[in-house]
């Protein structure tokens, strides 16, 4: 088999999809590559569904929470005769409390960003394609699209919570 050496701007879908060289006009294919897009379109999808659902829900409000809320609105507030007392400026803890917030937020990015690219791992022959190009062979194929590794990205970080799981 002939086999040719494609970067990202030689390859395109023609044709309802047939993955061809943008030179010879011709099919090709390269299993990797293919294999490596089938599993982004996947993730692609999966993402866009994600976003529209709620996994956590809402719990409804009962009538005795209607009641409740309906009594306390009603209900005569107190006088007040003394105002409270104003507390003090704290500006110590105040530091401490964000830089202790910093670092939890710090720890969240970190387990993520290792979870992403621990699973974008196998979408290294895409960035080998996009960086430097890869060899295909003449077949025909048949693909949605041809996803590039930032919308991959993109949606990876979109569902990252789902991932770790």
């Amino acid at each position: 088999m002939t086999q040719v050496f494609l970067k990202k701007e030689q390859l395109e879908l023609i044709n309802g999809g047939y993955l061809s060289s943008t030179e010879s006009g011709q099919p090709v294919t390269n299993a990797d590559f293919v294999q490596a897009q089938e599993k982004a379109h996947y993730v692609v999808t999966f993402a866009k569904v994600f976003k529209s659902k709620d996994l956590k829900g809402k719990t409804p409000d009962s009538l005795e929470d209607i009641i409740t809320e309906v009594q306390n609105t009603l209900a005569e507030k107190d006088v007040t005769y003394v105002t409270k007392a104003a507390k003090p400026a704290q500006e110590l803890t105040d530091k401490l409390v964000k830089e202790a917030l910093a670092f939890v937020d710090f720890k969240k990015e970190e387990k993520n960003n290792d979870l992403i690219n621990d699973f974008m791992q196998q979408f290294n022959v895409l960035t080998d394609f996009e960086t430097f190009g890869l060899f295909f062979e003449n077949g025909i194929v048949k693909l949605p699209k041809i996803y590039t590794v930032a919308e991959i990205l993109e949606a990876v970080t979109t569902c990252i919570d789902v991932i770790e799981k």
